[in-house]
């Protein structure tokens, strides 16, 4: 597996923990955790990583709405 792909796994993970998660600090750190590694595969790839952005702002909203 490339360091691309395991960054892009860690995002998925990360989110989704976020999402499972029953208090609202343990959202944001899952949600910041994920943000960073989401930073580092765009950064590796040179560009953005528009699926993860769109999930990730899906989750977002989806996120507060449950806080």
């Amino acid at each position: 597996m490339s360091r691309k792909e395991e960054l892009h796994k860690m995002v998925s993970l990360l989110r989704s923990q976020a999402n499972a998660a029953s208090s609202r600090t343990a959202k944001q750190t899952f949600q910041k955790m994920a943000d960073y590694y989401q930073r580092e595969a765009e950064q590796l790839q040179g560009r953005r990583a528009p699926d993860l952005i769109d999930r990730s702002n899906k989750q977002t909203r989806l996120t507060k709405s449950a806080a």
